[in-house]
């Protein structure tokens, strides 16, 4: 992938983070996330209240999830060239969790979609739709850890002067592939610190990754990139000038 491209994947991230927010969050209204505790009646009406704003709301994070696809790219682009001319396994596994998180990203919006399709659907119905769109958005920790810990263990294996993850950065992406768990454990319960609208369960996990995507992956993303465009102009340009002797000598 050419350094233009990989600069434009990178910065992909701010625009990822800022429409899926804006749809997934304030048009739909699903932050702070509702209650699983919620009775069925009371998510009903929630629903029936906000019907279009989340209809509209998901359509916008369904567009933006596309992102997903885009930044990581890069960060495989880069990992690639870290991997000292091996098979990028870690490059590969990357990218491979990565569209596996931007399915489900779609999935869970696609499911709330359907929840607030049909003014009359059951309650009961709704309800269960409403459970299984934040699980499964709260719970896909796996793939997530994967993502982070290729990116992490990438960068500390990065033998050159100049890795594209300084050292840390590394630490600070693995410390992330732990902070973005505790929603996994919100199947066990309906309330708390652990729960789809907890602390540790939501709020950690969202902060925690828009702060390390902003202020760790962007900034080292953007220098590796560069300095890959330097030495690629560099080493165009000591080809032309031998180039060149060689045509003289002839």
């Amino acid at each position: 992938m050419n350094t233009k491209l990989q600069t434009w994947c990178a910065w992909s991230i701010l625009p990822f983070i800022g429409i899926y927010l804006f749809g997934f969050g304030y048009v739909a209204g699903f932050v702070p996330p509702p209650s699983p505790a919620m009775s069925a009646a009371d998510l009903t009406a929630f629903y029936a209240q906000h019907r279009q704003s989340i209809e509209t709301g998901q359509f916008i994070g369904l567009m933006a999830s596309g992102f997903m696809l885009t930044w990581p790219a890069a960060v495989s682009a880069q990992m690639a060239q870290a991997e000292d001319g091996a098979f990028p396994w870690l490059a590969v596994m990357q990218y491979t969790a990565a569209a596996l998180l931007c399915l489900l990203f779609m999935i869970c919006g696609l499911i709330w979609s359907i929840a607030a399709y049909r003014p009359d659907i059951n309650p009961d119905t709704l309800r269960m739709l409403n459970d299984a769109g934040w699980l499964i958005f709260v719970m896909a920790y796996p793939e997530y850890a994967v993502q982070l810990l290729c990116i992490g263990i990438a960068g500390l294996q990065d033998k050159r002067a100049q890795p594209f993850l300084p050292r840390a950065a590394c630490y600070a992406t693995l410390v992330e592939a732990v902070l973005g768990g505790g929603g996994a454990f919100a199947i066990f319960v309906n309330g708390g610190a652990l729960a789809w609208n907890g602390i540790i369960g939501f709020w950690l996990p969202i902060v925690s990754f828009c702060t390390w995507l902003i202020f760790v992956m962007l900034p080292c993303l953007l220098r590796a990139i560069a300095r890959e465009a330097a030495e690629s102009e560099q080493e165009s340009a000591t080809f032309l000038k031998k180039s060149s002797k060689k045509l003289l000598q002839v």
